[in-house]
């Protein structure tokens, strides 16, 4: 039952990634291009957290959790000669998979104030990007944004950000989590764009 369930919620995030990336494909080429049609872009707390990453992560929680139920109530079936260093090494795993979900939820919570609340619409009419953070709304046009600086995470999280810095002298920072954000680049393409490493991409 346990192999099944396993099998099917694999086949499940497969299904659900194949549909996702056709959905994309669909509104980023052609008559549905961002820098043809208006589109909207902003995310949920609902659609945050419980995306693959959230999901994945609870996951590995509750298989660590499946694991250590079984150390403790399932005795080994086969005589060991050291009996006790097994149940160290077997007992290793389950708090592995504790320790990338822990990893994981840390990123989501570090990186979400980055993402609560942000809209982009693109305007092709007039070859311009509005952008809403906390409330307050950017009309950003050609030349105002001045460079973008990204930090890209060289563990396979594959979080990471970008600071936005505008030709007036603020500046604001965005999590890749955010949907949209390439849309912004085409627009602007003639922005300068750093890229420097950090190992999980924490925000600080």
């Amino acid at each position: 039952m346990e192999t099944l369930l396993i099998f099917l919620f694999i086949f499940g995030l497969f299904a659900w990634g194949m549909w996702k990336l056709l959905r994309f494909t669909r509104d980023t080429v052609g008559e549905n291009s961002p820098l043809k049609v208006q589109r909207v872009y902003q995310i949920s707390g609902r659609r945050y957290f419980l995306g693959f990453d959230g999901i994945m992560a609870g996951f590995l929680a509750l298989l660590g959790v499946i694991l250590i139920f079984q150390l403790t109530t399932i005795p080994f079936t086969i005589s060991l000669s050291y009996p006790s260093l097994m149940y160290v090494l077997i007992g290793l795993v389950p708090f592995m998979l504790f320790g990338g979900s822990t990893l994981v939820f840390a990123l989501l919570i570090n990186h979400w104030p980055y993402a609560n609340g942000v809209i982009i619409v693109t305007h092709p009419a007039d070859h311009a990007i509005e952008i809403t953070i906390h409330g307050r709304t950017l009309t950003v046009l050609k030349g105002n944004i001045e460079r973008i600086e990204s930090v890209y995470s060289t563990s396979k999280a594959g979080y990471a950000y970008s600071t936005y810095f505008l030709a007036n002298g603020e500046s604001f920072i965005l999590s890749s989590r955010v949907p949209g954000q390439d849309v912004i680049r085409e627009y602007f393409p003639e922005t300068p764009i750093s890229g420097s490493y950090s190992q999980y991409g924490f925000i600080s």
